[in-house]
């Protein structure tokens, strides 16, 4: 195996993403049942699917053109390799968690250390269309070879 540097764009991603989320809860939305869950700030969920309802539908087809390409490209990125490997949320940001669930490559996340609040932090691996596989095989030499192994987190 080899290790090549890269990077690609989820941002317009999201938008999709809102609006299947949104859709998904469209009866808690609707009932004002989003209201009881917990977690009420701007970033939150229930706030996430409100929001989704007042996206323009031009935005979501112009966003769901982007996905069609960014599936092209991720046939492009694995052509060649098991998988594509990179960190998880890595400064907040959520784009190989974004990328396969836009695409619909598999995709597994695995810690592999503790960060110094005690949060664990972990890699997403994503892989080839229908190869959950080598994904499974993947994630557990990773698990097998990183730091965190046998430890958890605080209160855990």
């Amino acid at each position: 195996s080899s290790i090549e540097d890269g990077s690609l764009s989820s941002l317009p991603l999201m938008i999709p993403l809102l609006a299947e989320a949104a859709a998904a809860f469209e009866e808690l939305t609707r009932a004002d049942l989003d209201d009881q869950l917990a977690w009420q700030d701007d970033e939150a969920w229930p706030n996430t699917f409100r929001r989704a309802w007042l996206l323009p539908a031009i935005d979501l087809v112009q966003a769901d053109r982007f996905r069609r390409e960014v599936m092209s490209v991720m046939r492009g990125v694995l052509e060649g390799t098991d998988a594509l490997v990179a960190p998880s949320f890595a400064r907040g940001d959520a784009g190989p968690l974004m990328i396969a669930n836009a695409t619909g490559h598999p995709s597994i996340t695995v810690p592999t250390d503790l960060l110094p609040a005690g949060r664990p932090h972990g890699i997403t691996a994503i892989g080839h269309l229908f190869d959950e596989a080598t994904l499974c095989r993947i994630g557990t030499a990773i698990e097998r070879d990183a730091p965190i192994r046998g430890r958890r987190p605080p209160g855990a």
